[in-house]
């Protein structure tokens, strides 16, 4: 069994155990699985593995303190976003969560699904409000700011606030105003008897589809896709998708990438086929292309020798001015001063370019031409793709 296949084996495994069963593993082969799975932040969804008598017994015991820290974590985080939730409804400020903690609950086992940060949605009118009540209560700004997004941090987790989903492109305006126009219909959702706002399954399903997009140029790992594949296989049958999503994807320029990424998982991490019959005309070269894609990447593509922070990969946009953006959003991730210091947030880029340089000079950064253009190679492969997938 190929490295490949048997990731795959696993994950159906771990994500249908009603259906597929656990492949039999060689005890060479767990500690490769085991960063491939780790690649994709997806090492703790099979924990039945670690009842195997196969498995070496050192990474038995790594693997279960890593169980056991991401359930402690997984409280932490539900605990935290409760509280910024009640900070929000005495406020009376109305928000909902997006992904996080809404994905983990299509999940078998939701404290396995690793989480990144708190995303909430308010009304643009309230964005204001939403951010100086954030930090009158203890809150700095942290990391990525765009039109739709702004990045806060208090303690250990990092929260976004947005007042929509998708920051460019042609249907930005669009998927941004369903959203909004479809705020007042808020659902609940409840997890380990903590209940949280969230959107119209409908929504839930629009975001989710969006953020694999936003990700697929850069850095999509199987931890977005495998959320979606949940979602479907919860929520997005053939009526579902006849009844509402067919169109509403259609609308948003998403239809063709809903329907390969969706026989992608059909093919490959055992989504049932019964009863979501709209894929059945998916091309099937495209789906093993876009899973060989996503495959290499890892969880926002730090497998890659040229990552989204690394210079090579800046150096892949053929545009100075995507350049300069980068620059500047990754300048802002690393420059702790800027965030004390807002009027010196503008020259992010500038504090990024000398920080390459540094680690040129002093840390033999790679930065050879040799990577540049692989990157830049790999980057046009991936664009090629999109324009594949109607993106």
């Amino acid at each position: 069994m190929t490295e490949k296949e048997l990731f795959c084996k696993v994950i159906s495994a771990a994500m249908f155990p009603q259906t597929h069963r656990m492949p039999d593993i060689p005890g060479e082969q767990y500690s490769v699985l085991h960063e491939r799975l780790k690649s994709h932040t997806l090492a703790l969804l099979p924990a039945a593995l670690l009842n195997s008598a196969e498995m070496p017994e050192a990474l038995r015991q790594q693997w279960q303190k890593e169980l056991f820290t991401q359930k402690l974590r997984f409280g932490q985080y539900l605990i935290h976003q409760e509280a910024v939730l009640r900070l929000f409804s005495q406020a009376g400020i109305p928000c909902v969560v997006l992904k996080g903690t809404v994905s983990a609950s299509y999940y078998p086992e939701p404290a396995y699904r690793a989480m990144g940060d708190i995303d909430l949605l308010v009304r643009p009118r309230d964005c204001q409000s939403a951010v100086r009540l954030l930090k009158e209560n203890g809150f700095r700004a942290s990391g990525y700011r765009d039109a739709i997004e702004q990045g806060f941090r208090k303690g250990y987790v990092p929260l976004e606030l947005h007042i929509g989903i998708c920051p460019e492109g042609q249907y930005a305006d669009t998927i941004n105003t369903l959203l909004l126009n479809h705020f007042a219909e808020m659902e609940s959702k409840e997890l380990y008897d903590f209940v949280f706002p969230c959107m119209t399954e409908m929504c839930n399903g629009l975001v989710l589809l969006e953020h694999m997009h936003h990700h697929l140029r850069d850095h999509l790992g199987f931890r977005q896709v495998i959320d979606w594949m949940l979602y479907v296989d919860a929520h997005l049958d053939d009526k579902a998708w006849n009844a509402n999503l067919r169109g509403l994807f259609t609308q948003c320029g998403l239809e063709r990438f809903a329907i390969v990424i969706t026989a992608m998982c059909q093919r490959y991490f055992g989504l049932r086929t019964e009863g979501i019959s709209w894929t059945q005309n998916a091309d099937a070269a495209l789906c093993e292309e876009l899973f060989d894609h996503i495959y290499v990447m890892g969880n926002f593509g730090n497998q890659l020798e040229a990552n989204q922070k690394s210079a090579a990969g800046m150096l892949r946009d053929r545009s100075l001015l995507c350049v300069l953006k980068d620059l500047q959003k990754v300048g802002l991730d690393n420059w702790e001063l800027c965030r004390s210091h807002p009027w010196l947030r503008p020259f992010a880029w500038l504090y990024q370019i000398f920080l390459y340089l540094y680690r040129i000079i002093t840390e033999r950064y790679n930065m050879s031409v040799l990577l540049v253009i692989k990157e830049r190679r790999r980057f046009r492969k991936t664009m090629e793709l999109m324009k594949k997938l109607g993106l």
